[in-house]
């Protein structure tokens, strides 16, 4: 999982936006809202807050770009 989220950042992170550049927010299958930017975890209160400012659309209040949506799962493997 953490080779696929790099995976990601490479891909993805880069933005000229402060806000935006190196920035992820993950949503685990149970609702937790994980926010990292450059490679450094927010408090679980701050990556709420983060996220909940990009609602509805997943729109950056700064540069008002919509972040990209990106969805990983597991092989079944049943």
């Amino acid at each position: 999982m953490e080779r696929r989220v790099e995976r990601l950042e490479e891909t993805f992170g880069n933005s000229p936006c402060l806000r935006c550049n190196n920035t992820q927010i993950i949503i685990g299958l149970s609702g937790e809202i994980t926010v990292i930017k450059d490679k450094v975890r927010f408090a679980p209160q701050a990556a709420e807050q983060f996220y909940l400012e990009e609602r509805p659309d997943s729109v950056c209040p700064v540069c008002g770009r919509q972040r990209q949506r990106v969805r990983v799962t597991w092989p079944n493997l049943s």
